[in-house]
Order: structure tokens, then C-alpha cells, then sequence
């Protein structure tokens, strides 16, 4: 009985097991297999038609993202053009107003940096700028006017509001004279910038050997001379030596000095340089109180550099 009971419920089982493999293979074959086909292939063509219509549609899309970046570029491009344009209206009318008001008009005029200048002359040559507005003021005009003053160098011009002008300036110095029948003030170029007068030319070396004719005919070749004798003054005087009345420069570029107390003179000829003055220094110490009797010394041995003559007054070397 017992196994008869097995067999029937393994039959059992087994036509259970054949129903339900049944049932879903016809539900794989009729139902859900069949759906998921359709589906799928439902989906695909849906997204094959999505792609092509966005591809279809990106061109449009670019084309108004493009347009609409360059309406907003061409938006704010007009808005600060037209800020700038008030500004410029309003700082145009403003500056008109500033010019026509008498609140600004000059009233004071500083002069700075003028010691051999008379601040009074300074405001005798702008006097046509007094009264106006200062904003009205040509600075530039106005410190070319200035400048004409023969000791002036450079002038420049400041505006100190409200109604106030400040001129700077930067003078000419005469480092010595240069005799052209009459005496010239020179500055450290070797530009005559003014014709001397007796208290300006007071304390400054005299510069010799040019000639007026050769100023005025071979100009090259007397600023030349005029150079040389600037350039030998300056190395003299680069250390405390005796004061010089005198440098002159001759035709080759000779260079005498005549010291300003004794009269003596130091001939360097051309072969003036730092070793030379050593050795004048030397001789001088080395004279000591006969220096005074001293009427030359002569340094410009071409061969011999260490040769020193010394001529005294009573002609004994």
C-alpha cells in the first residue's frame, strides 16, 4: 500500500511538474516572451525616432542659443555706450561750467627754485594769464614763456586749486666765463646761455683762446676748445688746489691755467690727466713758501713725464 501511495504521488508530482512546464512554456511563447518583443523593439524605434528628431532639431537650437548670446552682447554693449556717452555729456558741461565760473579765476602765482631769478620778473612775463580761469591755462605756453629768461633752464607749470598757480623752476648754472671780447655766462655743457655782467662773472674762472670771429665762423671747432677748457677746469677742481684766475686752451688743445693769486702758470699742454695733477701737487708741496715766487711750471713734457720744470721770478730754476 505504501508504495502503491509513492507511485501514485510521484505521478502526482510528475503531472503537476508537466502542467506547470506546460503552462510556462505557453506563457513564454503567447504571453510575456511575445510582449517583451514587441516592447523592445517598440522602445528602439522610439528612440531611434527621438535621436533623429533631436538631431533633426539641434541645428534650430544652436542657431537660437548663437542669436540670443549676441542680442545679450549687442544689450550690454549699447548700455555702457550709453553710459559713457552721459558720462562725457556730463563731464563736458561740467568742465564748461568750471571755465566760465569766476571761482577759479588766478589770483596768486607761486614762483619755486629761483635764486639767481627775480620771482617778480617771473610774474612780469604771466601777467596775461592773471584773472583768468585756471582751467583756461595753457601750462604748457605758459612755461615756454618762462623759459625764455635767459637764466632759466626749464619751467614748469602746477595747478594748485582753488585759484593759485605754481611754477617750478630749474635755473641755469655758470660754471665760468667765456671771453668773446666781452665775458659769457657758460654752464657745465658749454652752453652761453647770457652775456655776463660784472657782478655775475665776480669769483668764476675765465675761459680763453676762442675768439668772437671763430664763434661766429667755425662754431664747432670753438665749442670744441670751450669743452676742452670745461673738462680741465673740472678735473682741477675736483680736489682743493689753489684758486685759477684763468684757463686757457690753445689752437691744438693746449691747456694753461693762471692761478688767481700769484699769477703763476701751470702748462699742461695736452697732456693734462690725473698722473699730471698728482705731480703738480707734488712740486707744490715740495716748494712750499717759494711756491709764491713761483712764475711757471711746465708739465707738458711729451717724453720725459716725470720732469717737472719750475721757473722762478728771478729766473733760477
Amino acid at each position: 500500500m505504501k508504495i502503491r501511495q509513492r507511485k501514485a504521488s510521484k505521478v502526482k508530482g510528475a503531472s503537476k511538474a508537466t502542467s506547470a512546464g506546460r503552462a510556462r512554456g505557453a506563457w513564454r511563447l503567447f504571453g510575456r516572451g511575445q510582449n517583451r518583443r514587441l516592447k523592445v523593439s517598440a522602445s528602439s524605434g522610439q528612440k531611434r525616432d527621438t535621436a533623429e528628431l533631436s538631431a533633426a532639431a539641434s541645428p534650430s537650437r544652436a542657431f537660437g542659443q548663437r542669436a540670443r548670446a549676441l542680442l545679450w552682447g549687442v544689450a550690454c554693449s549699447l548700455l555702457v555706450i550709453a553710459a559713457l556717452g552721459s558720462v562725457g555729456v556730463v563731464s563736458f558741461f561740467g568742465y564748461r561750467a568750471l571755465r566760465s565760473s569766476h571761482a577759479f579765476d588766478v589770483k596768486t602765482i607761486e614762483v619755486q627754485g629761483a635764486r639767481q631769478v627775480l620771482p617778480a620778473e617771473v610774474r612780469a612775463r604771466v601777467a596775461a594769464w592773471q584773472h583768468t580761469s585756471i582751467f583756461a591755462v595753457d601750462r604748457v605756453a605758459m612755461g615756454e614763456v618762462v623759459q625764455r629768461h635767459p637764466w632759466v633752464r626749464r619751467a614748469r607749470v602746477v595747478r594748485v586749486l582753488p585759484n593759485s598757480l605754481r611754477i617750478v623752476l630749474e635755473e641755469q648754472r655758470a660754471v665760468a666765463v667765456v671771453l668773446l671780447d666781452v665775458f659769457y655766462l657758460v654752464n657745465e655743457a658749454g652752453d652761453l646761455f647770457k652775456r655776463a655782467t660784472q657782478a655775475e662773472a665776480d669769483g668764476l674762472t675765465v675761459l680763453t683762446g676762442p675768439t668772437r670771429a671763430e664763434f661766429l665762423v667755425k662754431r664747432q671747432r670753438a665749442d670744441a676748445r670751450i669743452r676742452i677748457g670745461l673738462k680741465a677746469l673740472s678735473s682741477y677742481q675736483a680736489q682743493i688746489r689753489p684758486a685759477l684766475s684763468e684757463v686757457h686752451v690753445g689752437g691744438r688743445g693746449e691747456v694753461t691755467f693762471f692761478l688767481r693769486k700769484s699769477g703763476t702758470a701751470l702748462r699742461f699742454g695736452r697732456m693734462l690727466s690725473g698722473d699730471r695733477l698728482r705731480q703738480l701737487d707734488a712740486v707744490w708741496a715740495a716748494l712750499g713758501p717759494k711756491s709764491k715766487r713761483a712764475r711757471a711750471l711746465y708739465l707738458d713734457h711729451e717724453v720725459r713725464a716725470n720732469r717737472v720744470i719750475v721757473r722762478m721770478n728771478d729766473d733760477r730754476e
